[in-house]
């Protein structure tokens, strides 16, 4: 019905991006996600504070989200794509983290052209966002 009625995508891109992942048409259920989902609100950025500089905060204090979130910034604008993917999953790895990581390690296996796994984490970011 969507293919005939291509504004209704608005309304069922949740389930039309299942359908496609459910069909391992990973890529295009995230093609799909990105589009219609509203991304989450993210902390500010931090500015001036080196990879390194960030790094060894977060080596001294790995449960800090907010150092957590200004390496893994840092190190995608940088390019560092596995490293901004290791630093993210070492927060979603953690009980009790803040579901926007989520949503980044989502963008981080995007950028790395695994689909099938950015489609794992939204999923994981989108259940632990339900009822918000």
């Amino acid at each position: 019905a969507v293919t005939a009625h291509p504004d209704w995508l608005k309304f069922a891109w949740r389930e039309v991006a299942r359908y496609h992942a459910n069909q391992n048409d990973f890529a295009e259920a995230w093609r799909i996600v990105r589009r219609y989902a509203t991304p989450p609100v993210l902390p500010a950025e931090a500015v001036g504070v080196s990879i390194p500089q960030l790094e060894q905060k977060v080596y001294s204090n790995p449960g800090d989200v907010a150092d957590g979130y200004a390496l893994y910034r840092a190190q995608s604008a940088a390019g560092k794509t596995d490293d901004a993917l290791t630093t993210v999953r070492h927060f979603t790895e953690r009980a009790g983290a803040p579901a926007y990581f989520h949503f980044l390690e989502a963008e981080a296996w995007a950028a790395k052209e695994n689909w099938e796994r950015a489609w794992q984490s939204w999923q994981r970011y989108s259940r632990a966002t339900e009822g918000r």
